[in-house]
């Protein structure tokens, strides 16, 4: 794991070196889907705090299944119209869906991005579409949570984060995925 720029990450013994995810709620109770090697719950304060939790989860172990952790940095969005934009794509496209759960920490508050299809020429008009060459397009699915760390759960032909911005950002995941079993989507 690359571990240089603004990414938060953790040791246990100076060797060994693990990247964070860090999700501050300002909550004192919630839930919170995780992907990831270990989780935690953590306070910036010096004294001791009781915490009091229910962990239910699964090991993705099965050959249908992937568990990546990487750090990347962005580039320029290769779509038309997409020019000025950043993008650090997490899964390519691909003919068959993804489905999966995606666990981020951000160098800046990002987008979540996943496309579906490529779609018919038909379908084009009257939705946000993705497109590299304008004639192969795809249905452009952003979710704007307007934070640098958190969780989804997506499904789609590709998965990336994007800014507006013209600078690049950096971006530590871990995501599962498997495939989709339907052939009709």
């Amino acid at each position: 794991m690359d571990v240089t720029g603004t990414t938060a990450t953790w040791t246990p013994d100076g060797k060994t070196i693990y990247g964070l995810t860090l999700v501050d709620n300002k909550n004192s109770a919630g839930v919170w889907q995780f992907t990831g090697n270990a989780l935690a719950v953590h306070t910036m304060n010096e004294k001791p705090f009781t915490v009091t939790y229910s962990a239910s989860y699964t090991e993705h172990m099965a050959d249908q299944e992937k568990v990546l952790r990487v750090t990347i940095t962005s580039k320029q969005d290769p779509g038309l119209g997409h020019e000025q934009h950043q993008l650090a794509v997490i899964l390519p496209s691909r003919d068959k869906p993804y489905s999966g759960h995606l666990t981020y920490d951000a160098s800046e508050p990002i987008q979540l991005v996943s496309l579906i299809g490529p779609i018919a020429p038909k379908h084009v008009q009257g939705q946000p579409t993705w497109t590299v060459d304008g004639k192969i397009h795809y249905g452009l699915v952003l979710v704007d949570p307007n934070k640098s760390a958190g969780s989804w759960t997506f499904s789609g032909n590709a998965l990336a984060v994007h800014t507006m911005n013209e600078t690049s950002f950096t971006a530590s995941y871990s995501v599962i995925t498997g495939q989709l079993q339907s052939d009709y989507v």
